[in-house]
């Protein structure tokens, strides 16, 4: 929040100076704010954690302020990070991805087919949407949002 407070200041400075350069430095400037990510990598990078069950990449790359929603309810960081390790994941399938961005934050939406198994218990194939929202911060994009839209009361039919 304070580095966001902090780029407007720079803003709102460098439109009122009208110096030599000016112009170069407004320029630069709005395009570090706003560069450009491939959504659907950090997408699969993260899935590639989760197939791996790499906690260490998947806690890494979770903002503090995560939340996700799921079937039964909202989970905070802590709790998904808990679902997460209760995870095993077999073969998967992204597709059908939609990405839009604004400044430093990006919105990914798309269909995973996967076998999961959570607490034992085998969930179906079927394709379901999911939506994820990243969110640069000083060094890295961070997961800050998640919505599951799969039911988890639907069991695979084999």
């Amino acid at each position: 929040m304070k580095k966001a407070i902090l780029a407007i200041f720079v803003l709102i400075a460098m439109v009122s100076c009208n110096g030599p350069g000016s112009e170069e430095k407004k320029e630069a400037t709005a395009s570090k704010i706003t560069e450009k990510v491939d959504g659907r990598m950090l997408e699969k990078k993260i899935w590639r954690d989760f197939n791996k069950r790499d906690m260490d990449a998947i806690s890494s790359k979770i903002s503090d302020a995560f939340q996700s929603v799921h079937q039964d309810g909202a989970r905070d960081k802590q709790q998904e990070l808990k679902l997460l390790r209760n995870l095993d994941l077999g073969q998967y399938k992204l597709s059908d991805f939609k990405v839009t961005q604004q400044g430093n934050v990006v919105v990914v939406t798309y269909m995973i087919s996967a076998i999961e198994t959570i607490d034992g218990k085998i969930l179906s194939k079927k394709p379901a949407p999911r939506m994820s929202v990243w969110i640069k911060d000083d060094t890295s994009w961070k997961w800050i949002g998640h919505a599951n839209l799969k039911p988890q009361d639907e069991q695979a039919q084999y």
